[in-house]
């Protein structure tokens, strides 16, 4: 923030005001990478697929972490925004992630 003593000439005199400059700049990167581990942690989901059926253990904690995963960034995703009456993309985006998380992990459960 930057401020500025003016002095300006007015026909009904002289007056004398503060000028101040503001800058707001949005940290974006976070938010990019919040939506670049949730692609990630979908197709991780989804890999559960290729897991041997008689490894259902593995198949299990994968479907839960990526679960987990997901609802936490979620969480934190709205914890730190604003609440407004608008939909906003990210959590749109999020949700739909955890969406298909829970997707992911009932198919697997269904085809042992």
């Amino acid at each position: 923030m930057s401020s500025l003593q003016v002095l300006d000439v007015y026909v009904a005199g002289n007056y004398s005001y503060t000028k101040a400059c503001i800058r707001i700049e949005r940290l974006s990167a976070i938010y990019v990478v919040q939506i670049a581990l949730a692609c990630l942690i979908v197709l991780l989901s989804y890999l559960g697929s290729w897991i041997n059926p008689a490894g259902a253990p593995g198949r299990i904690a994968l479907g839960i972490i990526s679960i987990l995963i997901v609802a936490n960034n979620y969480q934190s995703v709205r914890a730190s925004l604003p609440s407004v009456a608008y939909s906003v993309f990210l959590m749109d985006f999020l949700l739909g992630a955890l969406v298909f998380n829970v997707v992911a992990f009932i198919s697997c459960a269904r085809h042992p």
